[in-house]
């Protein structure tokens, strides 16, 4: 047997696989600056009048909306391979709306796939209507109302003033300085809130697997009603009570009680304080 012979067939082939290697490593580096570089930016403004409103339905990607000084709305979006996106900027009348679509499917090569980043600047007594499939939405210093709907990210919001419905499917909802009527709901993370609730009827905080914090910065009086399934209720404010039947549930009044707070959880505590800084 010729041993030179076939050990030859042996070194193509370790040859031929370390050159197959090499070229999946070079396509996989280009892919990679590809996909490093494959972003556009997008910078639209507007200017509006009263009855301002501003619509956003985002598509895998955060949204940030802060408050201006002026008549004009501005929005401005990194878009991650545009190629395969649908952006869209309009103005009817006073409302503007921002419509992100993914098109040719949700594919990721190397981590990224399509999706749309937005900073959003308006009027601060601008009405808003926010929705994002996967990532966080901020809004700061927005003094009208709105709603505020993540399916898969957290929702932040701070200096803000109105009647607000906020929904998060997997993620925590985080509300500061706020003096609004409200209806939370999150479906699998903690709430925070921490403002005054203006004496309204319906006020809601509700969350599936996750905890409810409430600390008031000043206390006209609530009506609550407090209820969890498998946790511990702590009111750190004098409340008169009207049912406590176990630990799970409480009913009373903190104050006068001009407004109605509801709150619910399910796997998780529920804390209703004071802020520690309020003067009495």
């Amino acid at each position: 047997m010729n041993l030179i012979a076939s050990i030859k067939p042996k070194m193509h082939v370790k040859t031929g696989i370390l050159a197959f290697g090499l070229i999946l490593i070079s396509v996989a580096a280009a892919c990679s600056t590809n996909v490093a570089t494959s972003t556009k930016a997008r910078d639209d403004s507007f200017t509006v009048a009263e009855s301002r409103k501003i619509v956003v339905n985002g598509s895998n990607g955060r949204i940030n909306v802060g408050a201006g000084t002026d008549d004009t709305v501005r929005v401005q979006a990194t878009l991650r391979r545009p190629d395969n996106l649908k952006y869209e900027v309009t103005q009817d009348g006073n409302p503007i709306n921002v419509e992100v679509e993914e098109q040719g499917g949700r594919f990721s090569f190397l981590g990224q796939s399509p999706g749309a980043d937005i900073e959003i600047t308006v009027p601060s007594n601008t009405r808003v209507g926010l929705r994002t499939g996967d990532g966080t939405i901020e809004l700061y210093g927005m003094h009208q109302s709105g709603t505020v709907r993540s399916s898969n990210g957290k929702i932040i919001m701070d200096d803000v003033t109105g009647d607000f419905d906020v929904h998060a499917s997997n993620g925590s909802v985080d509300i500061a300085g706020a003096t609004v009527t409200f209806d939370i709901e999150s479906s699998n993370e903690r709430i925070v809130f921490a403002g005054v609730i203006v004496p309204s009827v319906g006020n809601r905080m509700t969350t599936t697997n996750g905890s409810a914090e409430i600390t008031l910065h000043r206390i006209p009086g609530e009506e609550l009603d407090a209820s969890t399934t498998n946790g511990s209720i702590k009111t750190r404010l004098p409340i008169l009570t009207t049912f406590s039947g176990d630990k799970h549930h409480i009913v009373g009044t903190i104050g006068a009680g001009d407004a109605e707070l509801f709150v619910k959880t399910a796997n998780g505590p529920v804390t209703v304080q004071r802020d520690t800084l309020m003067k009495s």
